[in-house]
């Protein structure tokens, strides 16, 4: 089925393991800024970058706390977060990565963001013309379009 190819990761991962991700992208940054001294584009790309990734870790804790499906909670953030990443990284006119430990990283973050921009993207016109399948992947045939947590 589409949507466990589109979708099937943070279904997968569970709410220990989508927490776990986004944590440890947040950390590598944080540390990554701390320990390295490089100034300019760089450096700036990774804080306004990484203070969008905040997001994805608020709406994880926010659907941990009130038994929110994770695939749902993620999907509305997660555009939002790798859309101001490669926002962030046009603005900078694509001088952000470099040798150094920053620089390495944004190059993992803007390839991870593309990706999963695309990614969802494409889920998102899946989830259009195949509501029903939608449904189903999420296992909400009995209550469609609800949070079963706040039934």
């Amino acid at each position: 089925m589409i949507f466990d190819v589109l979708f099937g990761v943070p279904k997968q991962m569970g709410e220990i393991g989508m927490m776990t991700m986004w944590f440890s992208f947040y950390l590598v940054s944080v540390l990554c800024m701390l320990l390295d001294d490089t100034q300019g584009n760089t450096r700036d790309f990774m804080a306004a970058s990484q203070a969008a990734c905040c997001i994805n870790l608020c709406t994880m804790s926010w659907a941990i706390v009130n038994g929110a499906n994770l695939v749902k909670a993620s999907l509305y953030t997660v555009n939002t977060d790798f859309g101001l990443t490669v926002l962030a990284w046009s603005y900078f006119e694509g001088d952000v990565f470099g040798s150094n430990a920053m620089g390495v990283f944004n190059y993992f973050h803007v390839i991870m963001a593309v990706m999963f921009f695309i990614n969802n993207l494409i889920g998102l016109v899946a989830i259009t013309r195949d509501r029903q399948g939608w449904v189903e992947f999420l296992g909400e045939e009995n209550n469609a379009g609800e949070n079963r947590a706040n039934v």
